[in-house]
């Protein structure tokens, strides 16, 4: 889990772009499956920003960046990069397409069960590292409930 406070400042908002970014301090605590000594709780900095432009009536692009800078370790550091399109196809139906980008430089480590060169299963286990990087794209049906704008 991640706790964080900061300031904002909003750079652009009009009726076609929204432009807001953020900075500030995290405390971090992430229960990692399997311990590798590491802290797993940490003091960090943050920063990050919301891009939304409208290209077209009814469509809109939208980038969002989140990254994380310990401030006990260096070289720990993550990301988490979003870019999609949302497009209103009624007044109460959209569609969202989204690609998303995790990066973490220092990622926790997973139990591997180890095999013999043929295959075979030894019932040993040795530590590898997940991916740096982790991205994965999603197609998202949007149903609005809000009540309709006053005129």
């Amino acid at each position: 889990w991640v706790v964080d406070t900061g300031v904002g400042y909003i750079f652009v908002a009009s009726d076609k772009t929204d432009f807001r970014a953020a900075a500030g301090i995290t405390y971090t605590d992430e229960g990692y499956t399997v311990s590798d000594g590491r802290d797993s709780s940490f003091a960090g900095a943050r920063l990050g920003w919301d891009l939304s432009h409208q290209i077209f009536s009814g469509t809109k692009l939208v980038h969002t960046l989140i990254a994380d800078q310990s401030l006990e370790d260096s070289r720990s550091r993550r990301a988490d990069v979003q870019a999609g399109v949302q497009v209103a196809m009624t007044k109460t139906l959209g569609l969202k397409v989204n690609w998303r980008l995790l990066y973490n430089n220092a990622p926790p480590l997973a139990e591997v069960p180890l095999r013999a060169p043929g295959g075979a299963d030894t019932g040993l286990t040795v530590l590898a590292p997940y991916k740096k990087v982790d991205q994965g794209i999603s197609v998202s049906l949007v149903l609005s409930i809000a009540p309709p704008k006053k005129s």
